[in-house]
């Protein structure tokens, strides 16, 4: 996959239908922002086509004590047809049905939830079945469903979100399928330096997913985030930072890399390719086919020490780095780093 918003978005599209993302293989072709479009249309079209139904449920709120409500919600109706139903009901009277279902109920409707319909919904839910929700999501391993939830609550729930979050697995993954950079980084700045050195620890050592997770945490930083992560990098083993060089390629992400370490400080990203192999980057530039990464790459050899400057303009010598170059108007760039 080329981009991992687009690698993030498939999935997101895939738990919409309820479907595995491999039937879904190709799609990111699409690119991040028409595979959202694409996932909102459907939902959208979602909810014009069962509006009949929500409307009978709408009726029957009216005229059912609230603990009758909640108990048709969870055993009549169910998650989808209750979480799209929610959004034509009055905010407090939604609340005070949340209220008294059951959190395993409430916890199987967040990827059902047209977030921005549910806003309003969130200031009249006690924060106590709020927490004892997200902490039913978590174990349900519905990260995307949070973090569609994470995306539309007012920034000052994000903290018991935060303190719900117990694993660095569930933060990677959660992370990951946010939309808004800003919440993501006002999530990361609530973290403690000990927490951010752990979720550093476990996105470089755990698995793949987790190292791909955390390449595209880092990718969407702010300067401020950056700089804390960029401590934990600089303390890197280099062998787990070649596993990330692996992973990455073997993912087909490889223009990811480079963007992310162009927005390093020197000494970091001099850290960062001289951990990758000879090999390894000898196999990033046979895959470079966009401009994009090109350019990436000259900044990052605009930035770095002169031996790693010499590694990287080395990459000339693959005809498509040199073609691509050319045909964007890079090419004195590149001659200046190899001459």
């Amino acid at each position: 996959m080329s981009d991992l918003l687009a690698y993030a978005e498939v999935r997101k599209l895939a738990a919409t239908l309820g479907i595995e993302p491999t039937e879904l293989d190709g799609f990111d072709e699409l690119g991040a922002t028409r595979l959202r479009e694409l996932r909102d249309a459907i939902k959208n079209r979602w909810f014009e086509r069962y509006r009949g139904a929500f409307d009978k449920i709408i009726a029957l709120a009216k005229f059912v004590p609230t603990p009758i409500a909640a108990k048709l919600a969870e055993h009549a109706f169910g998650p989808f047809l209750s979480a799209q139903a929610a959004a034509l009901l009055p905010p407090k009277q939604v609340a005070d049905i949340a209220v008294k279902a059951p959190p395993s109920f409430l916890a199987a409707t967040p990827r059902h939830l047209d977030p921005p319909r549910i806003t309003p919904i969130l200031d009249h839910i006690p924060l106590a079945v709020l927490r004892a929700t997200t902490r039913e999501v978590l174990d349900r391993g519905d990260h995307i469903g949070l973090a569609q939830f994470a995306d539309h609550v007012p920034p000052e729930l994000i903290q018991s979100i935060v303190d719900v979050i117990d694993s660095d697995e569930h933060l990677l993954a959660t992370g990951q399928y946010i939309e808004s950079d800003q919440t993501l980084n006002r999530l990361i700045r609530l973290l403690t330096d000990d927490r951010v050195r752990s979720a550093v620890d476990t996105a470089l050592g755990t698995s793949r997913e987790s190292r791909l997770q955390g390449i595209g945490l880092l990718s969407r930083l702010d300067d401020a985030n950056l700089a804390r992560v960029e401590r934990e990098i600089l303390l890197a083993d280099p062998a787990a930072l070649a596993a990330v060089a692996h992973d990455v390629l073997d993912a087909g992400v490889q223009s990811a890399l480079l963007h992310v370490a162009t927005k390093l400080e020197p000494a970091t990203a001099v850290h960062l390719i001289g951990s990758v192999t000879d090999e390894q980057l000898n196999e990033l530039a046979r895959r470079i086919t966009e401009a994009e990464t090109v350019a990436a790459l000259l900044d990052l050899a605009d930035k770095v020490d002169v031996p790693t400057m010499r590694r990287l303009a080395a990459l000339d010598e693959f005809p498509s780095v040199r073609q691509i170059a050319e045909r964007s108007g890079l090419g004195d760039r590149l001659d200046a780093i190899t001459a």
